[in-house]
């Protein structure tokens, strides 16, 4: 008999309960009243508010895509969580934040140090795509001892930054693509389309209602053309800077991706910056150079924008 099927007898069949058995049976029913009690709350607690969460959000790689997601979707359920399912960039949405030192203790911790590579003096490179959901918070911060930030980008692999519902915050650092191909060992400039081939070379970008946040820096030599059938050009997303598309099951144009370009130089991207369906980017007192394309490219539903004091010249 399967131990979840129930037993059914007459009543008459049943055997009186010795006075011991009765204390028995009642121990027996308490405790397991009391591992139930123990199963919910340690389900409630890893599906919990993040106020409940460890001190970093959760981490997990795929070797298959060489994808190291941090954080995860919010969820329904959670009542802390649930007003920002559809507007994960809301201001009041919680996250979980974790450094680029912080990452890399966790790759090296579980067997993956080429991952994430610490050259010295400040200087990191990135040698995977990094994906961060709802609940987290990239910080590559010159508060955190990052200097500068090589994005590995050779022909045959270039690896991106993707603030998919979380957040990537950029601050006081130099961030840029690096083929480090023998010979190279320099930019990634190859990124137009070779013979209906492109030529991918990394960027960075906020989808489905994620943030991105740059300010101090100066971010150069990303992004890349992209093709497709119906128009003949790509949708924007691998352009350089990218923020794009609202969360799904959401037409709230406030739920769109968000951040800002503060003090910061901008130079030597496919675009500038491209968006759509973005709600209230800030742009200022920033200078855009040098770029293939577009200096700045605020795309279809996009709005809520603030442009100001910056200085934009040669580009496209």
């Amino acid at each position: 008999m399967s131990p979840f099927t129930e037993r059914i007898t007459h009543p008459a069949m049943t055997p009186p309960m010795q006075s011991g058995g009765v204390q028995q049976h009642k121990r027996a029913v308490i405790a397991a009243a009391l591992l139930s009690a123990l199963f919910i709350i340690v389900l409630l607690s890893s599906l919990s508010p993040l106020i409940y969460a460890q001190d970093l959000p959760p981490i997990r790689y795929s070797s298959t895509s060489n994808i190291l997601t941090i954080g995860r979707p919010y969820l329904p359920l959670i009542q802390g969580e649930a007003p920002f399912v559809t507007n994960p960039s809301h201001p009041d949405a919680p996250k979980l934040a974790i450094t680029l030192p912080q990452l890399y203790e966790w790759t090296t911790a579980n067997g993956q140090p080429d991952l994430l590579r610490n050259t010295g003096n400040g200087l990191w490179e990135i040698a995977v795509n990094i994906d961060v959901e709802d609940t987290a918070q990239l910080d590559l911060t010159a508060a955190s001892g990052v200097k500068a930030v090589r994005l590995i980008s050779r022909p045959e692999a270039s690896y991106n930054l993707i603030a998919d519902g979380g957040t990537l915050n950029i601050d006081g650092i130099k961030l840029y693509s690096w083929d480090n191909t023998p010979g190279v060992d320099s930019y990634d400039e190859t990124f137009l389309t070779k013979e209906g081939v492109m030529q991918t070379r990394s960027f960075l970008a906020a989808l489905y209602g994620g943030r991105m946040e740059i300010k101090n820096a100066e971010i150069m030599y990303l992004g890349h053309e992209e093709l497709n059938d119906r128009v003949g050009y790509g949708k924007g997303e691998p352009s350089g800077l990218a923020w794009r598309l609202r969360p799904p099951g959401t037409n709230n144009p406030t739920s769109g991706p968000k951040g800002s370009i503060i003090n910061s130089k901008v130079h030597h991207n496919y675009f500038g910056m491209y968006s759509y369906e973005a709600a209230g980017l800030e742009i200022r007192n920033s200078e855009f150079y040098g770029h293939y394309y577009y200096g700045l490219d605020p795309h279809d539903y996009s709005f809520g924008f603030v442009v100001a004091d910056n200085i934009i010249h040669n580009n496209g």
